[in-house]
């Protein structure tokens, strides 16, 4: 105890042990928080699908041609989306890293 008498020890350590409990808490409790966040989002992406699936149904009764080209467009758009991530995983996958260099003293040569 360099420095310090028994009770600022005691005391110290009473702290220390407080400090770690509370640490021990705000990790516990992270998992949970960001369980709820995710639930959270979720439900709010959710209500989102679900408020643009009622105007898509609002449109089509009164206006189905612009409904059904707006429909071809989207479905355009996810072929293309789709086309370009097979082809970058693809890409990925055929990758391969150049061959080491050989290094050293040269051979004057």
């Amino acid at each position: 105890m360099a420095g310090t008498s028994r009770k600022e020890h005691t005391q110290l350590t009473k702290q220390a042990e407080k400090d770690r409990a509370a640490g021990h808490r705000a990790r516990f409790n992270a998992p949970a928080s960001k369980s709820r966040e995710a639930a959270s989002m979720y439900r709010a992406v959710a209500d989102d699908a679900r408020t643009e699936k009622a105007l898509r149904q609002r449109i089509a009764q009164p206006h189905p041609e612009l409904h059904r080209a707006e429909t071809r467009g989207r479905a355009e758009v996810q072929q293309v989306q789709q086309a370009q991530a097979a082809r970058i995983e693809q890409q990925t996958r055929l990758y391969e890293p150049p061959a080491p260099s050989r290094s050293g003293p040269s051979r004057g040569r």
